[in-house]
């Protein structure tokens, strides 16, 4: 037990912390869990939290596959001793700076003929765009690019400037690379992939019991919860077999209800005396099993989820609702899973009241016939809110 930060809470609380690593599929867009290891407290660890989780990624590093290259983490990782160690393993990261980064322009210029030769020249400035390289435009972001030095890091880097005009705002976002030779937007589509980690500690909370274990020892711990994470893993290679050739969303809701749906058939036959095999080779099991599931929607029905999320957060409309409501759940939604949002939703998402935001997207999902407003309709008088 320890004092650790809760991103719900926005503050530190105590409990246990735990660290994982996974391996994204970039063209899948589908995050597989790979190992999960308890965060060790400081006061009991003459190791610090950074050390613990570099020793992870170094126990762990022979498993990765081999056309794994890159290492992605959030801007916490982005320390000096936790980036020379991934170097030290073969792998280049990737992740965020701080706004305010010490970066230096590195000399291109003619080199005196006596003395130490030139190797910066000045300070970088994110404002100033003359230097930087325009890789191009993500939406309404444009991304800049440029090879500098950090004096912090001690190293080249590559660097990426996200910057988006907001009204009289300007929003940046620095992210890096150590290999410098990596293109600026392959760098940003590895760094939105991160956020699929995001949905195995989601989905192993909400449907595996990653929370509900009650054992103490280390190991009993340990195992629980690479236990819960590798069911997901499971689940998405069922899933994928299952739907061959179709780019769905892997609803785990939807798999819970259909195990255990087949389980109570099972069980109902083994009472009955009835042939289990005989009703599994019905071409109607499948059928049967999916009763009150949820059907998974291709990925475009993301947007109607993100917008349920956005009339559930009831936020100013004028304060960039739809960016804010979509940097808090999957980082930049519509370039993360790769889809352009309509313009009919961003209009519904920026209506001035919830009451005609809901009689926007309404007339929005009218136009689809796979069930969305119905569902958009349960979600919003059940889960999340009810119509005014």
């Amino acid at each position: 037990m320890g004092k650790y930060y809760s991103g719900g809470t926005g503050r530190a609380e105590k409990g246990l912390e735990i660290s994982t690593l996974a391996v994204v599929n970039v063209t899948e867009n589908t995050a597989y869990h790979l190992s999960t290891r308890q965060t060790i407290d400081r006061p009991e660890s003459e190791q610090s939290r950074v050390d613990g989780y570099l020793h992870h990624l170094q126990q762990d590093r022979a498993s990765l596959p081999s056309q794994v290259r890159y290492l992605v983490a959030d801007g916490y990782y982005s320390k000096t001793r936790y980036i020379q160690g991934v170097v030290a393993l073969g792998l280049h990261q990737i992740g965020k700076l701080r706004h305010d980064a010490n970066l230096r322009w590195l000399y291109r210029g003619e080199q005196k003929r006596r003395g130490r030769k030139r190797r910066y020249d000045g300070k970088v400035s994110v404002e100033d765009v003359s230097r930087w390289t325009l890789a191009g435009n993500i939406n309404e972001t444009q991304v800049y690019t440029a090879i500098v030095n950090s004096a912090h890091f001690k190293r080249d880097l590559r660097v990426v400037s996200l910057v988006k005009h907001c009204g009289d705002k300007v929003k940046t976002a620095l992210l890096f690379s150590t290999d410098t030779s990596l293109d600026a937007m392959t760098l940003v589509t590895y760094y939105k992939a991160r956020f699929q980690i995001e949905f195995l500690f989601r989905d192993a909370k909400q449907f595996l019991g990653l929370n509900d274990c009650q054992a103490r020892k280390e190991k009993a711990l340990h195992f629980h919860f690479n236990a819960s994470m590798t069911a997901l893993n499971l689940l998405k290679l069922e899933d994928r077999q299952y739907q061959v050739g179709i780019r769905r969303v892997n609803s785990i809701a939807r798999w819970r209800t259909f195990k255990a749906n087949a389980h109570l058939l099972e069980r109902f036959s083994s009472y009955l005396g009835l042939d289990f095999n005989r009703i599994k080779s019905r071409p109607d099991f499948d059928e049967m099993c999916h009763y009150g599931a949820i059907a998974s929607a291709p990925e475009p029905f993301h947007e109607y989820i993100v917008m349920v999320a956005a009339l559930a957060v009831h936020a100013d409309p004028d304060a960039m609702i739809f960016e804010n409501v979509c940097e808090g759940l999957t980082g930049e939604l519509d370039t993360l899973i790769g889809i352009e949002i309509s313009p009919a939703l961003h209009g519904a998402v920026k209506a001035s009241s919830r009451t005609s935001t809901q009689k926007s997207v309404s007339m929005v999902l009218e136009t689809r016939q796979d069930g969305t407003l119905r569902l958009y309709q349960s979600m919003m008088a059940t889960r999340y809110m009810k119509p005014n």
